[in-house]
């Protein structure tokens, strides 16, 4: 079974380095070829789905984030500027999407995480320039001005913040590039870890998510060739070059800060781009990509210092349909998102077919699914 899906990329070039603690190791090259599917199936030993319960009050678009945490499970819906709470029996508990106080509401969401230490939702408007907290029972807090307005932010596992700015600002006399930042829990920006130049024609308003939690850090994906790793106490060093082949970045745009000159090497060339929606666990590495005017799934085995990318996510005929995963359950877990629409028609044309997968029998196409791929251990022995 195929699934191809298709965006609008972002496209932005975010290059060089600016006194970070860059680890003295080699970092791997990972060389990337194109393939004609990838099957997300191989890494799980075990699937399990579940349904969600349908609320009127509180519609699904796109999830673009999931968070869980004990027996809440929280959806992140960009373009309905909501985040939607369901137990793990899939039954709706609430929606946040007006906070007292703000007549804004959540206007443009970018970024959700967990405060698990003093039972919090954290949500981060980029036009607002504001962290808004909620309790577990989706009750309004307090909000926090952040420094700078950022189009991600992820959590270390000391409660420091990392966040990714494209744009900079200014915020009274004080003024910023674009860049990496870490950030404490009040919003208040720390130290630079990374400066990646001024605006220009490579930053975009689409933005997706280049964040993703790991191992007690973050990794931190852009747009040039190298993808970053910020660890539980704020240093920073590559966690691994992409090589591209003939679509690589020129060297020049890899490696120094841009300000906009150049950017007639970027239009007229056939690069990567668009470069979004992070998820790693263990030496897997999975983001999107822009090539030929098509997305493309991008998947990097840090094992085998090898690469793929295809606009085909595939799983075995007899398994729940394993596409693109949005986000990760404590260490061991994977979670996928379908929603009714592609449902409805991957069980439509599954049906047609001979011997239907018994998985079938279970399924109401009428309501949204989560599946939950458990990751094989020796995923983790490399």
């Amino acid at each position: 079974m195929r699934y191809l899906k298709f965006i609008i990329p972002a496209i932005i070039i975010l290059s060089g380095c600016a006194h970070s603690n860059t680890k003295q190791r080699e970092i791997p090259v990972i060389k990337f070829q194109p393939a004609q599917s990838i099957d997300m199936a191989q890494f799980f030993d075990t699937v399990r789905y579940l349904q969600l319960e349908n609320n009127p009050e509180a519609p699904i678009l796109d999830i673009d984030k999931v968070e869980t945490s004990g027996e809440f499970i929280f959806l992140m819906d960009k373009r309905l500027r909501t985040v939607i709470c369901y137990d793990t029996s899939g039954h709706y508990r609430y929606k946040i999407q007006d906070i007292g106080g703000v007549d804004e509401g959540l206007r443009d969401l970018d970024a959700m995480w967990i405060d698990e230490k003093h039972g919090e939702i954290m949500i981060h408007s980029f036009s607002l320039k504001k962290i808004f907290v909620f309790g577990m029972d989706g009750k309004f807090r307090s909000e926090l001005e952040t420094d700078w307005g950022m189009q991600d932010m992820a959590a270390l596992e000391n409660g420091s913040l990392v966040g990714l700015s494209t744009h900079g600002g200014a915020n009274g006399d004080l003024t910023s590039e674009p860049g990496l930042f870490l950030i404490n829990r009040e919003g208040e920006v720390k130290d630079k870890a990374m400066s990646f130049g001024g605006r220009s024609i490579y930053w975009s308003i689409n933005y997706q998510r280049y964040l993703d939690s790991y191992e007690g850090g973050v990794l931190a994906l852009n747009q040039s060739d190298t993808l970053w790793k910020i660890d539980k106490l704020g240093n920073i060093s590559a966690d691994m070059v992409t090589d591209w082949g003939n679509r690589s970045l020129p060297r020049k745009l890899r490696v120094r800060r841009l300000q906009g000159s150049g950017a007639e090497n970027f239009l007229q060339g056939n690069f990567v781009c668009g470069k979004d929606m992070l998820v790693s666990f263990g030496p897997i590495r999975l983001f999107r990509i822009f090539i030929n005017r098509s997305e493309q799934f991008a998947l990097a085995d840090l094992r085998s210092g090898q690469g793929y990318y295809s606009a085909q996510v595939i799983s075995p005929r007899n398994s729940i349909p394993l596409l693109f995963p949005i986000g990760k359950q404590g260490h061991q877990n994977v979670i996928g998102f379908i929603n009714k629409r592609a449902l409805e028609s991957l069980v439509g044309i599954m049906k047609e077919e001979p011997g239907s997968p018994e998985w079938i029998k279970g399924i109401d196409i009428s309501k949204n699914l989560l599946w939950f791929g458990r990751l094989k251990d020796q995923l983790f022995k490399y």
